[in-house]
Parts: C-alpha cells; structure tokens; sequence
C-alpha cells in the first residue's frame, strides 16, 4: 500500500496544482476507491495483490498516470513541471 500511495501522489499533486483546488483530487480519489472496489468484487479468483487498486495492477496504473501526466504538461500552453518551485495560486 506504501508503494501504491508514493506511486500516486505525484498524480494527485498534477491535479491539485493545474486545477487550483483540492476538490478535483477528491473527487478523483473518489473515483479511483469506486473503480478499485469494483475491481475486487468483480475480478474474484485473482490475488489481491494482484488486482487491487494498490496491488501490481494499481502501481502499473499509477506509473501509466504519471506519464500521462508529464505528456499533458509538456502539450500544455502552461507548463507547470519547469523544475523550479511551485508558486501559490
């Protein structure tokens, strides 16, 4: 679970960051809980280490989703992964 939530905080923090609130990471951690939870009940006969959302299968998404991420900042009009520090909103 350790590596699953270091996996995702830096997709967490993309979006906090790009839309200026913490309501958009919430509801995306509430998505990913409902998916995760889906995937458990539904993927029955694999082990949980497996298919859970903080298993092999979560940490793979998680690395796809940081990727997906830097892509979108380097497209973006307004990058935000410059390397310097962040600056408040």
């Amino acid at each position: 679970m350790t590596v699953a939530t270091v996996a995702m905080a830096p997709v967490y923090t993309y979006v906090t960051v790009r839309a200026e609130t913490a309501l958009a990471p919430t509801i995306l951690h509430g998505t990913y809980n409902a998916v995760g939870g889906l995937a458990v009940l539904y993927l029955a006969g694999a082990p949980n280490l497996v298919i859970a959302p903080v298993g092999v299968a979560g940490i793979g998404a998680a690395v796809l989703a940081v990727g997906a991420c830097l892509v979108h900042d380097r497209l973006a009009d307004e990058r935000i992964t410059d390397g310097g520090p962040l600056s408040p909103w």
